[in-house]
């Protein structure tokens, strides 16, 4: 007759023991000694607009840590739409400077605005006049032509 050996954790013997024995310790939590998140609490009784008035209060101090943290390094966070703007702003630049890359660009916006005809020419002309203003980077200063330019249109 062979014996087959069997291995037991602490939790499985302190299980078996309380079946056993009334008086035996009670078996350790498998998640008391885990660092994580913390349990969820009940919220079962909430009413809708408590719910609302918490993620509100939720999302507002997110924000508000975002915001010092890009304050606290003096550079803008990643994230999508920061990602998005800053692209968005590249490619206001490369409109206003002209050449193969804002040909290009504005080749995109057209299938982008395909039934709006006049859109990708329209935007060129706004970051070429610098009325479109990126949000995080900022167009190079003016030339001496382009300012009499400028004042040229200014005065008609």
């Amino acid at each position: 007759m062979t014996v087959e050996r069997i291995e037991a954790t602490a939790m499985d013997v302190a299980m078996l023991a309380s079946l056993v024995d009334d008086d035996a310790p009670e078996a350790p939590k498998p998640t008391a000694n885990r660092r994580g998140r913390p349990p969820r609490l009940d919220r079962s009784g909430e009413t809708p607009e408590e719910r609302t008035a918490r993620k509100t209060e939720h999302q507002r101090q997110r924000r508000a840590g975002i915001a010092a943290r890009s304050a606290e390094l003096g550079s803008v966070l990643r994230d999508a739409d920061t990602t998005r703007q800053a692209l968005a702003d590249a490619a206001m630049l490369l409109l206003q400077r002209g050449g193969p890359v804002a040909d290009e660009i504005e080749r995109m916006l057209g299938e982008v605005f395909r039934y709006e005809v006049g859109a990708p020419m329209s935007i060129r002309a706004e970051c070429v006049n610098r009325s479109l203003k990126p949000r995080y980077l900022s167009y190079p200063e003016m030339t001496r032509e382009e300012r009499v330019r400028r004042l040229k249109l200014a005065m008609l």
